[in-house]
């Protein structure tokens, strides 16, 4: 297989140089900006003007979104993996050196040890990163994981034999505790919850290039049934309860699935067909730029008391979709949208939850809504555009509606990412968006 060095930040990199970053900041809003908890002492701080550029008002969708933003600290990284982002927005983790092999990434044969990465830990405070000083000198070369949630961050250990682990790191002490220590390649894992160190991950022998579906859970582990098929890169949905992987049969379909955690064992609850492919390559881009586990997300009222939604990224239509798991339905999102994160609020009354997308001009957001009394699933409004920077959002306080932006610093954009917070205006119904 030839592997290409492609996608998420690379072509955000691009974005942001195609585009033109703003290197000064817009003229300040006249009304009063929204308050932003500090993650260090917890108190509040005012962002004190909107520094990334605003989007022309003229190609915007309906109605007006009030939002603050401002940069606040570089951070390296290698180039090619997104950092985690821990879901409370207190630490941030890193990867650096030069990037490891697409064997070595997709955990497939011909995979090395990375000896030249390394890993970086920082405490967010007010206006800055806070190097975390770990020793991680007694273990080999770490790659940083998928998941992270409130204690810990995943990282995983190609073994000099072929095998490899994976371990969770505690944000506060550096404690690295190996969750799989065997002979088998055991790799892309989720965490299950925002607290603990149950895990979904993917795991096949070291002379077999079929993938089974391992979830570690409340002291059981379980391998869902594959006697046909291989399964890659697991996720967590919106709602804490149900899980979403990716799993290619031996005909060449790419299905995404949902499994239900709260039933024992675990069992699927719903497939969707995404594309024709065996290339392991395609489930790891389409789950390269969400974040798993999101943050707990508020009940809306308006949601029918449906959850279990899915969000990644469809590598045969080309933009960020939404597996609604309660009927089996991929709700495509904004076209050539490659990275998204989830609103925590409703976009406007009888709505039902949106997405923060990242497209090629900007940063926008696109509301669902019921269209009939009977509904089979939501369907996607047209994005409003929020600015015309393209970044990467997290979503790191539900309930200030806060978000880390990340996006490429525009004087070494294969090396350090710019790091700034947005958040979302107080007042109700923040976001008026329609068809």
């Amino acid at each position: 297989m030839r592997y290409v060095r492609t996608f998420i930040l690379p072509a955000v990199a691009a974005m942001c140089l195609h585009t033109g970053c703003s290197s000064s900041a817009p003229e300040r809003r006249p009304d009063a900006l929204p308050q932003v908890p500090s993650r260090a002492s917890g108190e509040s701080r005012q962002l004190m003007r909107p520094v990334a550029t605003p989007v022309d008002s003229s190609e915007t969708d309906s109605g007006a979104i009030a939002v603050a933003v401002r940069p606040f600290a570089p951070l390296p990284f290698n180039g090619v993996m997104l950092p985690l982002v821990s879901p409370d927005g207190r630490f941030i983790a890193t990867q650096t050196g030069a990037p490891p092999t697409w064997p070595t990434i997709l955990a497939r044969p011909g995979a090395v040890q990375p000896r030249e990465a390394g890993l970086r830990v920082f405490a967010i405070s007010d206006d800055s990163l806070d190097p975390v000083r770990f020793d991680f000198a007694d273990s080999d070369p770490l790659l940083l994981g998928r998941s992270c949630n409130r204690t810990g961050f995943l990282v995983e250990s190609p073994r000099p034999g072929g095998e490899r682990w994976i371990g969770f790191v505690e944000w506060v002490t550096g404690r690295l505790t190996w969750l799989t220590r065997d002979a088998s390649v055991s790799a892309h894992a989720t965490l299950l919850t925002l607290d603990g160190t149950d895990i979904a991950f993917t795991q096949r022998r070291f002379e077999n290039n079929r993938t089974s579906l391992v979830i570690h859970q409340g002291g059981r582990s379980h391998t869902m049934p594959s006697p046909q098929s291989s399964w890659y890169t697991p996720f967590m949905s919106d709602d804490g309860a149900t899980l979403c992987a990716f799993e290619v049969r031996d005909n060449g379909e790419m299905h995404v699935v949902a499994i239900d955690l709260t039933a024992t064992p675990p069992v699927t609850i719903a497939r969707a067909t995404v594309a024709r492919t065996d290339d392991p390559l395609m489930p790891w881009q389409a789950t390269a730029a969400i974040q798993t586990p999101p943050p707990a997300l508020p009940a809306i009222r308006t949601d029918n008391n449906r959850r279990g939604r899915g969000l990644f990224h469809h590598p045969a239509r080309g933009r960020m979709c939404v597996f609604d798991t309660p009927s089996g339905t991929l709700i495509p999102l904004e076209p050539h949208s490659i990275a998204g994160a989830w609103n925590p609020a409703p976009a406007s009354e009888g709505q039902v939850r949106g997405v923060f997308l990242t497209e090629p001009e900007g940063l926008s957001h696109q509301a669902m809504l019921w269209s009939s009394a009977e509904p089979v699933a939501p369907d996607a409004t047209r994005a409003v555009r929020i600015l015309a920077d393209a970044f990467v959002p997290r979503l790191i306080d539900p309930v200030e509606r806060t978000f880390l932006l990340i996006g490429p610093d525009p004087a070494q954009p294969t090396r350090q990412l710019q790091l700034t917070l947005m958040q979302a205006a107080p007042n109700d119904g923040w976001f008026r968006v329609s068809r």
